[in-house]
């Protein structure tokens, strides 16, 4: 009983700070209306910064992904 209570204490604390947290996206969504070129600015960098983490880990795969072929085909015709 005790393990279940402590369980629902944390869930319940992490359900109101994440309500608190969350409500800051909101206000800026509202503040920046469709058609003026700042709202444009604002997402197209939110778009950029969600899509670098990507970009950084595929191109680092990428690469990773070359230099192991390159070393088998090395391998294979010595």
């Amino acid at each position: 009983m005790g393990r279940k209570l402590y369980f629902l204490a944390i869930l319940l604390l992490c359900g109101i700070i994440e309500n608190s947290l969350a409500q800051g996206c909101a206000m800026c969504g509202t503040a920046l209306s469709a058609n003026d070129p700042v709202t444009l600015g604002f997402n197209w960098s939110i778009a950029f910064l969600m899509a670098m983490p990507y970009v950084v880990f595929g191109v680092l795969g990428g690469w990773l992904a070359y230099v192991h072929r390159r070393h088998l085909n090395h391998q294979a015709i010595s």
